[in-house]
C-alpha cells in the first residue's frame, strides 16, 4: 500500500510539474514575440527597410520558439537531475548494498554501451 502512494505521489508530482513548465514556457515564448516585435517598431527605418517581412515572421513564429524550448530544455535537465539524486538518496536509505549493485550494474551497462554512443554521436555530426 505505501508504493502505491509513493508511485501517485510521484505521478502527481510530474503532473505539476509538466503543467507548470507548460505554462511557464507558453509566456516565456509570449513574452519574447513581444520584445521581438516591439524592438523590431523602435528600430530605425534603414533596419526595417533591410529585413524582409518572411524574415521577421520566421524569426517571431519559430527562432522565438527554438531559443525558448533550448532553455527550457536546460532546465528540464536540471529538475531531472534533482529527481535522479533524491530517488538515488531514497534508494541509499533503503539498502545501500543494493543500490551500490545496481549503480555498478548501470555504470557497465554504458561502458558497454559507450561504442555505440560514439558512433551515434560522430554519425550527428
Amino acid at each position: 500500500m505505501v508504493s502505491v502512494f509513493f508511485v501517485i505521489l510521484r505521478e502527481l508530482f510530474n503532473l505539476f510539474r509538466q503543467m507548470y513548465e507548460a505554462r511557464a514556457r507558453e509566456g516565456a515564448i509570449a513574452k519574447t514575440r513581444h520584445r521581438l516585435v516591439a524592438s523590431f517598431l523602435a528600430a530605425d527605418l534603414e533596419y526595417q527597410e533591410s529585413r524582409t517581412i518572411g524574415d521577421l515572421a520566421q524569426d517571431i513564429s519559430m527562432n522565438a520558439m527554438r531559443a525558448v524550448m533550448h532553455i527550457f530544455s536546460r532546465i528540464n535537465m536540471v529538475s531531472i537531475a534533482i529527481i535522479f539524486a533524491i530517488y538515488i538518496a531514497v534508494l541509499f536509505n533503503m539498502s545501500a548494498w543494493m543500490t551500490l549493485i545496481v549503480l555498478g550494474i548501470v555504470f557497465l551497462g554504458g561502458l558497454l554501451q559507450w561504442p555505440r554512443f560514439r558512433r551515434v554521436r560522430i554519425l550527428g555530426d
